[in-house]
């Protein structure tokens, strides 16, 4: 996927470009940098109605390329050296988001391999039905279909169809 970069797109819109591709993990943007390995505080986090041109010393216009086998630590340092934001990736856990610190050395698919097994089989399930992860999963359907068992993969192929 690509992330178009430029100085009048909000926090936000870039949020959203990533969340798309990857909804189940997401990106923040800080005022101060962090080191490999360690988290940013959160009052240095940047609000999402600011824009890209507010936030950045660094004013250059262009596209980062990303996909699932992009480690998090190469992303975070792309942002930074090519369009100078501070960013920092966060991966969901139940209704909690983690900022991925220790596992800067992941790929962004280690992060999604990481959900909850109820929602990894959700996700696998979508995956292998569209090629795409971008859904908000409804948890009946999510625990209805993971309880299937594997000879019946045509069924909840029919049944996430119908009520996605």
């Amino acid at each position: 996927m690509k992330i178009s970069i430029k100085d009048s797109l909000t926090i936000e819109e870039i949020k959203d470009q990533f969340s798309k591709k990857f909804p189940y993990l997401k990106i923040e943007f800080f005022t101060k940098p962090h080191k490999k390995f360690t988290g940013s505080k959160k009052e240095n986090m940047i609000p999402t109605d600011v824009t890209i041109g507010e936030s950045r010393s660094v004013h250059s216009i262009g596209e980062l390329i990303i996909d699932e086998h992009t480690k998090v630590a190469h992303l975070e340092k792309e942002m930074l050296e090519k369009f100078g934001l501070f960013a920092q990736v966060f991966r969901r856990s139940g209704k909690v988001w983690i900022e991925t610190t220790v596992t800067d050395d992941w790929t962004l698919e280690n992060k999604i391999q990481k959900l909850n097994p109820l929602l990894k089989t959700f996700v696998k399930t979508k995956m292998l039905i569209t090629g795409n992860i971008s859904v908000s999963p409804n948890p009946f359907i999510i625990n209805f279909i993971s309880n299937l068992p594997p000879k019946f993969l045509r069924t909840s192929q029919l049944l996430l169809k119908a009520f996605d």
